[in-house]
């Protein structure tokens, strides 16, 4: 598992020929404002939506600040070996602090 700055997001975005952004907040979290291009599957639900996590290419996790989706990348990088699997450093708080 690989952590990412908010600041390298749009060149993750820009080079990841084959990129899922799962936003892991509550589902108001993510209607409220989420990252372009992202999903919402919020961390409690993830276990039961695994089929609809890519099986191939790179999955950037994301949540409110980070914790969590440090959490899920690192348990997901064991179940899908074929992906790169990346979490953004201190969450979409971070991300939004930087816009």
């Amino acid at each position: 598992m690989t952590t990412i700055q908010p600041e390298e997001l749009e060149e993750v975005i820009r080079k990841e020929k084959e990129l899922q952004i799962i936003d892991l907040r509550p589902v108001a979290s993510y209607e409220k404002s989420h990252i372009k291009g992202a999903i919402s599957i919020p961390r409690d639900l993830l276990l039961m939506n695994m089929k609809k996590l890519a099986t191939s290419g790179t999955i950037l996790f994301y949540c409110m600040e980070g914790h969590k989706s440090d959490e899920v990348a690192l348990y997901i990088e064991k179940k899908k070996k074929r992906c790169k699997i990346l979490s953004l450093n201190g969450g979409y708080n971070s991300y939004n602090d930087s816009l």
